[in-house]
């Protein structure tokens, strides 16, 4: 079996670690060949998506075209979500409502939503940004200091009100403490 089929089959593995090996490797030796296989990854392992986008970047924009491809033929919102999300990485045009959909929803991956419009700089989602806050149980400490984080990079300000939600004693130290230590925004 030559380079190339071994890596292609690595890619296939039914083992995450198998998988991760491959699509380094894959991007170290020879990025626009292994582009496609790597993008197929958050198709054939949707469950793996953290993985897999910790990764595609590597690949650089030779991912892009592959990317858009998948996003606009699947039918499954979480392989539509992954692609967003990737494409965030190269910061091309995309379905911005991808992104409010996922942390709307509380998807697995709004934080990273919310790392995307912040690095999108879609400074219009600030508003939309803090009634999601708002929205949001004391007891959702990743979720909280995601919207938090995302409204601070766009330049937002959380409003007082919500500091002093966020600041009570029943409220997880987590976030809590990001106030302290980032200060009330």
């Amino acid at each position: 079996m030559s380079r190339i089929e071994n890596l292609s089959v690595a890619m296939k593995s039914a083992n995450l670690e198998t998988r991760i090996l491959a699509l380094e490797q894959a991007a170290a030796e020879d990025a626009e060949t292994y582009a496609k296989a790597a993008v197929l990854q958050i198709a054939d392992f949707p469950e793996d998506g953290y993985f897999v986008l910790e990764r595609i970047g590597r690949f650089g924009t030779a991912v892009v075209p592959h990317l858009r491809a998948l996003e606009t033929v699947t039918q499954d919102a979480t392989i539509r979500l992954l692609c967003t999300l990737a494409l965030a990485d190269f910061n091309v045009p995309l379905n911005i409502e991808m992104l409010f959909r996922a942390i709307h929803e509380r998807s697995e991956y709004e934080n990273l939503a919310c790392r995307a419009l912040a690095s999108l700089d879609v400074r219009s989602s600030v508003p939309w940004l803090v009634e999601e806050m708002a929205k949001t149980e004391v007891t959702a400490e990743w979720r909280l200091v995601s919207l938090v984080d995302a409204i601070r990079r766009l330049g937002g300000v959380i409003p007082s009100e919500e500091i002093r939600r966020l600041s009570q004693p029943n409220v997880s130290s987590s976030v809590r403490n990001f106030f302290e230590r980032e200060g009330p925004g």
